[in-house]
């Protein structure tokens, strides 16, 4: 009897030892690999060395122009342009204006609230004025506040996500800069 009440938990023991064996080897094919690769890109120093670069690499304002999608068609303002801060004012007629997108309702989108939008990297979607057209397929949301939006330079990007995973996979995203002037 005593003998059986151990011979579990070595046979666990022993299966245990038996999958660290079989998982581990001598060489780590991963780790070489990788020490491979970086001696190929390990810089080597010319010159005298420095504390800051003659020259940083910087990219144009404001960046390629951003590729429309099947459920965001354009934006306002376009990428790079030059806006008065009147013209990001709410337009208190239209509850209008400021920063918007036209959308589409088409597949897979099945409601507004697939669409998201932030300007300067702060979210706003709950602040957006939402104009479904007519034909219910298309429409237009828009970011306005009262003063509008201040002077200076300004990004914008509006997404495509299933409001029923909100951490799951961003569908479609359109981003884009502009200024206030």
């Amino acid at each position: 009897m005593r003998t059986r009440a151990w011979l579990a938990p070595i046979a666990l023991l022993a299966l245990v030892a038996l999958a660290l064996a079989a998982c581990s080897s001598n060489t780590n094919k991963t780790v070489a690999n990788a020490a491979t690769v970086a001696a190929q890109y390990t810089p080597t120093q010319v010159g005298a060395a420095t504390a800051t670069p003659a020259a940083s690499p910087t990219v144009a304002w404001p960046g390629p122009a951003p590729t429309m999608t099947a459920n965001i068609t354009a934006i306002f303002p376009a990428n790079g342009a030059k806006v008065t801060q009147a013209s990001t004012r709410l337009n208190k007629n239209t509850q209008l204006g400021g920063v918007c997108a036209d959308i589409s309702f088409a597949s897979p989108v099945q409601s507004i609230q697939w669409f998201r939008m932030a300007v300067d990297a702060k979210e706003v979607t709950a602040k957006l004025t939402v104009l479904v057209k007519a034909d219910r397929k298309t429409g237009q949301i828009c970011y306005a506040v009262d003063a509008g939006i201040p002077v200076g330079k300004h990004t914008a990007a509006v997404s495509v996500q299933d409001p029923s995973d909100t951490t799951g996979k961003i569908l479609q995203i359109v981003a884009w800069a502009f200024e206030v002037v």
